[in-house]
């Protein structure tokens, strides 16, 4: 049987939670759902590989789904009828598994699937979108626009993953070699750095490990890297996880010399980055700024409920990123980071980024 994990099995469940509400709700700053504010959902189109693009018309029949490929050849028509019982029990199954299985099958989802020509239960995508719709958007149809899709189901979900691409490198100056294994040999990460703090080391930033991430960062803001550096330290410091705690010790140490930046200075770049992260920025890619997920944002809540933010809400959108996320500790086995080493006779250490939702 097919299986995935629950932010997987959840992207299924918004496809056919779709097709029998035909409404996608619009969230507020705080993810609280208007049930008067939606978009009429008119279509969803999904490409799999090995059987290619289908188109799902909830528009021209009400009651009914029909199914037809990239040609316009008709594979199904589908009465909706029973589908509410579905989804809520799709739904019931994907809260009921334990968060220590990672992947697993859905005996609720597989005759969904066969009803609906499904044979994956992730479409392809190389870009940020996770599921194409055709909404009306007050007396505006837009024929097809991506969104992302994030799960509340579950442990919370990632904003931005952890790679090699995400490391951030400082140098250590004043540290004598004897220190380095008392570094190294230390798993607290809070203890590391006091232990080259307290013996005269200093960390300063030197770069991003990947070319193309800090190219990715310098066109929300030139000056964001140092920015992001200076929070990263601080919070493998133990000084806090959330953007707001953080701020509060480096808006009071300017950081980038000859810049007088304030702290509503620093808070708008980083509203900017995580909502370029969330709707079209991946470490390892060369951005060309323009948002893949051109459409916004899907949020399936703990309740099964889903709502969005529509990517020209941007003010909602960015203030519900800035309260729901924060610095997250990356598998420190991974990407090479969290230890003294040696290059051109300097020593460096990796800090690894990652940022996860907080619920």
């Amino acid at each position: 049987m097919i299986k995935g994990n629950k932010g997987e099995w959840s992207e299924f469940y918004v496809f056919v939670k779709l097709l029998d509400e035909r409404k996608l709700f619009a969230a507020d700053e705080n993810l609280e759902i208007n049930k008067d504010v939606y978009y009429p959902v008119l279509g969803i189109f999904r490409e799999e590989s090995g059987i290619g693009k289908r188109v799902y018309d909830i528009e021209s029949s009400p009651g009914l789904v029909k199914i037809s490929d990239s040609d316009g050849l008709e594979l199904a028509i589908v009465d909706s009828a029973n589908l509410k019982k579905k989804v809520n029990e799709i739904f019931d199954e994907i809260s009921s598994i334990k968060t220590k299985k990672r992947v697993f099958s859905l005996e609720s989802a597989a005759a969904a699937m066969k009803t609906f020509h499904c044979e994956s239960i992730k479409t392809i995508s190389s870009k940020k979108a996770d599921i194409l719709l055709k909404i009306k958007d007050g007396e505006r149809t837009v024929p097809k626009v991506g969104y992302s899709i994030k799960s509340m189901i579950g442990s919370a979900a990632t904003l931005l993953n952890s790679s090699g691409a995400t490391n951030f490198i400082y140098e250590i100056e004043g540290l004598e070699d004897k220190f380095v294994e008392d570094v190294n040999d230390c798993s607290v990460f809070k203890e590391k750095i006091e232990i080259i703090k307290k013996n005269g080391g200093k960390m300063k930033f030197k770069k991003v490990s990947s070319e193309i991430f800090t190219e990715n960062l310098q066109l929300s803001d030139n000056t964001f890297p140092m920015i992001l550096a200076e929070l990263l330290l601080n919070y493998f410091e133990g000084k806090g996880n959330k953007f707001e705690k953080l701020l509060e010790n480096i808006d009071q140490e300017n950081i980038i010399p000859g810049f007088n930046v304030t702290m509503t200075n620093h808070r708008h770049k980083i509203k900017n980055f995580l909502v370029n992260v969330a709707l079209g920025m991946v470490p390892n890619t060369r951005w060309d700024a323009y948002m893949k997920a051109d459409g916004g944002y899907i949020i399936v809540k703990r309740n099964g409920d889903v709502c969005c933010y529509q990517t020209y809400d941007r003010d909602k959108f960015q203030d519900y990123l800035y309260k729901n996320t924060k610095f997250d500790m990356p598998d420190p086995n991974r990407h090479s980071w969290g230890k003294i080493y040696n290059e051109g006779g300097r020593k460096y250490f990796n800090l690894n980024l990652q940022i996860r939702f907080t619920k």
